[in-house]
């Protein structure tokens, strides 16, 4: 008698392997998809607070992108943290600040996000109170 595994047997087990592999990839991907999502509406909040919060006081806050985290600063303390997603980093040498008060974005800027798939996300300040722009428009964001 032969000890060992038949041909059918071992090309079952490598289906079925391949298989889990596959699933696993794609569940992957769809988690970062989600994690994406989930940070570019919790910056969009974030900003909308902040614009409502600085309406009608003389308070402002710093936005600071730093390369793994986003910090909302007022008053000297840290407000607000949105760490970004595993798949998103900034691509700043020094931190980015972006200050917004009731006279709107006093410092107009540009920050670029990329992410592992390559795509750079650029978020520009400065268009009227308050307003920004991100492009291209990550998916997720608006829900139409």
């Amino acid at each position: 008698m032969y000890k060992g595994f038949t041909l059918i047997e071992a090309v079952l087990v490598l289906t079925i392997v391949s298989g889990l592999m596959l699933f696993g990839y794609y569940q992957v991907d769809y988690a970062q998809q989600r994690a994406e999502s989930r940070f570019w509406q919790a910056l969009d909040l974030t900003w909308r607070q902040a614009q409502m919060a600085t309406w009608d006081s003389d308070d402002y806050l710093d936005f600071r992108f730093y390369q793994h985290e986003l910090l909302v600063w007022q008053n000297g303390k840290i407000v607000r943290s949105l760490p970004y997603p595993r798949s998103i980093i900034c691509n700043v040498k020094k931190t980015k600040s972006v200050i917004v008060s009731n006279q709107g974005v006093i410092q107009p800027t540009k920050v670029i996000l990329i992410t592992q798939q390559g795509v750079h996300y650029e978020i520009s300040w400065g268009f009227n109170w308050g307003t920004y722009k991100i492009t291209p428009e990550p998916a997720g964001v608006y829900h139409r």
